[in-house]
């Protein structure tokens, strides 16, 4: 609550151990991407300072709660940045590759629920599970969110009381530019205070990375843009009353220049959107089984349940639903 610094000194101060070791796992697993294929902290924190300095540019309020987050967890801001960033990071050193992630769009006939339905399946890497988070901001200025993420930071899904949920499918791409990580547009979204704003929020640029970004709102309106480093392309929605299904990969063609292919994520596509198409008064246990997660579920193939983590938001009611591996779904209010 308040502030950007006070919210980060909070956040740093109540998460500092996780934070400490969630920073070195992702600094040992981005510094081997480097050129000279070893693990070599200060040379990866060379190629992240220019990041820092277009964070600093772009997004001065979230820059100081990272600051203000760093000094209180008693990190090196470039390795937070590092954790921050994740899979941009990844694709801004050169990867082809991203944790495997799916969202799904859904209205209120085909969920048992009093509004429409953002889903999220993350399969977080086995190093960073033990630093997952939910955290509740209530700013100074702008509404109270809830977020899912990494020690605090790296948010790819959240909701806030302004009836918006929100969430980003990473992808690799080619154009990658050290610029704005996309968790950033994330969580500049959820202070927007409405829509209209946050979808100028969610294409924010330059960009480290690639994504799909996703916004719900109460009503049922949605949208998704597709991000590289240069290019955003907000996908064309003739069915709106449908469901929509996203993976890690993209699916505009104006990006077919710059998103790498990535012939799991497509396999992905294609049964989930079997699943959503026939969707009428789902039950949330049944979309968690969509990915082997929840007491019973049977296991799918290339989603790992022990690390698999399936947030269900209802932005209409400003609740969040999870579960992970085999455990039952927890409900956080905003």
């Amino acid at each position: 609550m308040g502030t950007p610094r006070t919210l980060g000194s909070n956040l740093g101060e109540r998460l500092r151990p996780r934070l400490q070791v969630a920073t070195q796992a992702a600094i040992e697993r981005a510094a081997p991407l480097l050129t000279s294929g070893r693990l070599d902290p200060a040379a990866l924190r060379l190629r992240i300072q220019p990041v820092l300095e277009a964070v600093r540019a772009h997004q001065p309020s979230l820059n100081m709660e990272l600051e203000a987050l760093a000094a209180a967890g008693q990190v090196d801001p470039l390795d937070l940045l590092a954790l921050h960033a994740g899979d941009g990071l990844a694709s801004f050193l050169g990867a082809s590759a991203c944790d495997a992630t799916a969202c799904a769009l859904l209205g209120h006939r085909h969920l048992r629920l009093e509004g429409p339905g953002l889903i999220m399946a993350w399969q977080v890497s086995a190093h960073l599970l033990p630093s997952l988070v939910v955290v509740r901001r209530i700013p100074a200025h702008g509404p109270a969110s809830l977020s899912l993420g990494i020690a605090g930071v790296h948010p790819l899904v959240g909701l806030s009381e302004a009836g918006l949920a929100v969430a980003c499918n990473p992808f690799p791409v080619g154009d990658a530019e050290a610029g704005l990580p996309l968790p950033h547009l994330v969580h500049a979204a959820l202070l927007a205070p409405g829509p209209g704003d946050a979808l100028i929020r969610l294409q924010g640029g330059p960009r480290l990375g690639g994504g799909a970004m996703h916004l719900l709102t109460r009503d049922g309106v949605r949208t998704s843009i597709e991000l590289s480093g240069t290019t955003a392309v907000r996908l064309d929605d003739h069915r709106p009353d449908a469901p929509r299904v996203h993976t890690a990969h993209a699916l505009s063609e104006r990006l077919a220049d710059h998103a790498h292919a990535q012939d799991r994520s497509r396999a992905d596509l294609m049964r989930l959107a079997g699943h959503a198409i026939h969707a009428i008064a789902l039950g949330l246990d049944e979309c968690c089984g969509w990915f082997g997660v929840g007491p019973g579920a049977q296991p799918v193939p290339g989603w790992d349940r022990e690390r698999t983590v399936v947030a269900i938001l209802e932005p209409t009611r400003n609740r969040m639903h999870l579960a992970l591996g085999e455990a039952a779904l927890e409900t956080v209010d905003l």
